[in-house]
């Protein structure tokens, strides 16, 4: 009975070590990787103004801008929209642009003018560059008045004549005779373009003493004054028969 029932024990033994080969346990499932998530486009790169009304900086039809200054200068904000980082730089040192640089979106910059102490106008270009985009906004500086007058002092003979003034000037001007003069001097007008020249008239000088007179030369820049002076005429004298004398 014993040998009967090991022999059945063994035969249970040998169907299960069967039935574990027959049916090995199944491979773990692999773990799904997510998908990778598309990268977002790059901007384009872009710079627009978004100047208003009412200041020096104006934009021109073209995008850019542009901007005039009086010789004393000034400081102004440009304000502007940028799809990417940028940097703004100018072309000249009397310009000074701030900030340097700055990243994307709604931005300004701001411009600070020295004074113009020459007499000519100057102009100046800042840039703001932002990736493959550009604007610029040209600046123009006006020149500081002048006004040059030479020479400032005219000898005349009695006989009179007639005489030139050189006169370096960029803004307008006008010229008085003093009251004193004006029966004996007189303006011709200008010659000229650039560098005018300013005739004058001296009446000969009928009286026995010399004379002097002035011409005042007057703009927003300043004045200068000329002074005329006639001798009289030396072949003048006085004969004794000519004195009355007086007891």
């Amino acid at each position: 009975m014993m040998r009967r029932l090991s022999r059945i024990l063994s035969v249970l033994s040998l169907l299960l070590l069967m039935a574990a080969n027959c049916n090995p346990e199944p491979e773990p499932t692999p773990t799904p990787t997510p998908p990778t998530p598309p990268t977002p486009p790059t901007p384009t790169a872009s710079v627009t103004f978004s100047i208003t009304g009412g200041g020096p900086v104006t934009q021109t039809t073209d995008g850019n801008a542009s901007a005039e200054f009086s010789s004393s200068g000034g400081t102004v904000s440009v304000p502007f929209n940028a799809t990417v980082a940028w940097t703004a730089s100018s072309s000249a040192t009397w310009c000074a642009v701030s900030p340097g640089s700055g990243s994307s979106g709604s931005a300004s910059i701001t411009l600070t003018i020295a004074q113009n102490e020459t007499y000519d106008d100057r102009t100046a270009t800042v840039t703001i560059t932002a990736g493959t985009a550009k604007r610029t906004v040209a600046v123009k500086q006006l020149a500081a008045g002048g006004l040059q007058v030479s020479p400032l002092t005219i000898d005349v003979p009695y006989g009179g004549g007639e005489y030139e003034i050189e006169v370096k000037k960029n803004v307008e001007y006008t010229i008085t005779v003093s009251e004193n003069a004006k029966g004996w001097i007189s303006v011709k007008g200008t010659k000229g373009l650039t560098t005018e020249k300013v005739g004058i008239a001296v009446s000969p000088n009928d009286g026995s003493s010399s004379r002097e007179g002035t011409l005042t030369f007057k703009s927003s820049a300043g004045e200068a004054t000329v002074k005329v002076t006639q001798a009289m005429d030396e072949s003048f004298s006085i004969s004794p028969s000519q004195v009355e004398l007086t007891a």
